[in-house]
């Protein structure tokens, strides 16, 4: 059943992406190409096993509560309170995972600003060259317009 759900996810996924950004453009041979990956990814993506540590799921580390017998009686390990004489179990910390969602927004927020900075840098040359172009080729006075 997980298998299917993610499967229809997927093919809902590239659907949209294709209705939004593919739908209109001209080039059909491409969008042909595009609907087919789409297509076999969200077919084979399911069934390829993501390692543990690459996963969004929080894993919960589970405590086991030792105890141990020793002269005085017996002693529960997982609490902070030792005796004199006593010895307490070392726990070793829990494997930390480098793939967290705090890095995984942290990530997402610098691609973002990287994106705006990207375009509104595109977006200057563009402004730049279209002034440029305005007002050092020759231009026809149509009415209201000028065509450069």
């Amino acid at each position: 059943m997980p298998y299917i759900l993610s499967v229809s996810t997927l093919l809902t996924v590239c659907l949209l992406f294709y209705k939004l950004l593919l739908q209109k453009e001209t080039f059909f041979q491409l969008n042909r190409y595009i609907l087919l990956a789409g297509l076999l990814l969200s077919f084979s993506l399911p069934l390829v096993p993501v390692p543990r540590e690459w996963s969004l799921h929080k894993t919960s580390s589970t405590v086991i509560s030792t105890t141990t017998v020793s002269n005085t009686g017996i002693t529960n390990l997982g609490t902070n309170t030792t005796k004199p004489g006593e010895e307490k179990a070392v726990m070793p910390p829990s494997r930390q995972s480098y793939f967290d969602v705090e890095h995984l927004a942290k990530a997402v927020i610098w691609l973002y600003w990287f994106g705006v900075i990207a375009f509104g840098i595109n977006f200057l040359v563009q402004l730049i060259t279209l002034l440029y172009k305005a007002y050092t080729l020759p231009v026809i006075i149509d009415g209201r317009f000028r065509i450069v």
